[in-house]
């Protein structure tokens, strides 16, 4: 595969990002409104892969106090909530998501590595809501590959954002997902 570029997230992006989310996630699971709140803010921010100029993947990450970040978390708060009792700063890995004709070639774990390494510097804690379908998950592995552990198995854990939000899962259809996740963790030492 030709040298994968990383690029800031900008609007111009959000019809391919859409895209890759419909297919990899579901439909409507990912709103031009969330993508929005991305550019907006300093402590929300996106980075996208491309091939010869061609968006091939995307990961949206967030940095934010733990109350904030426990807000996004959709079940478990209270186990999640004992992992982050000492973190100040939590670095949230929201979505990692790569076209499905550029899986396994490299792309995801970019991502995640450029992820980690723009925020590592900022928080005490990573964090990332890994899903967890029939199949198992692609992201799993590139998390541990970088130290981060499984905190906690949920099961169902879109069921009830899924019919709120009326978004169709990839795997499961029409609501309610069925499907799981994993939210796996990093604790991180910041030297001032």
């Amino acid at each position: 595969m030709n040298s994968i570029t990383i690029s800031n997230l900008k609007i111009t992006n959000f019809n391919d990002i859409i895209k890759i989310a419909d297919s990899q996630f579901g439909k409507g699971y990912l709103s031009v409104n969330e993508l929005n709140s991305y550019l907006l803010t300093s402590l929300k921010f996106g980075i996208c892969a491309k091939l010869n100029k061609k968006l091939i993947g995307f990961a949206l990450i967030q940095i934010d106090n733990k109350n904030h970040i426990l807000n996004l978390i959709l079940k478990e708060k209270k186990t999640i909530n004992e992992y982050l009792v000492t973190s100040n700063a939590v670095g949230l890995i929201k979505l990692v998501a790569v076209e499905e004709k550029y899986k396994k070639q490299g792309v995801g774990k970019t991502l995640v590595e450029k992820s980690i390494s723009s925020i590592s510097n900022l928080v005490d804690c990573l964090l990332s809501v890994c899903w967890i379908n029939k199949s198992g998950s692609e992201l799993a592995p590139i998390l541990e590959k970088f130290g981060m552990l499984p905190i906690i198995t949920i099961p169902n854990y879109w069921k009830y954002d899924s019919i709120k939000l009326k978004y169709t899962c990839s795997i499961c259809g029409c609501p309610p997902c069925s499907c799981n996740a994993v939210v796996y963790g990093k604790k991180l030492s910041i030297f001032l």
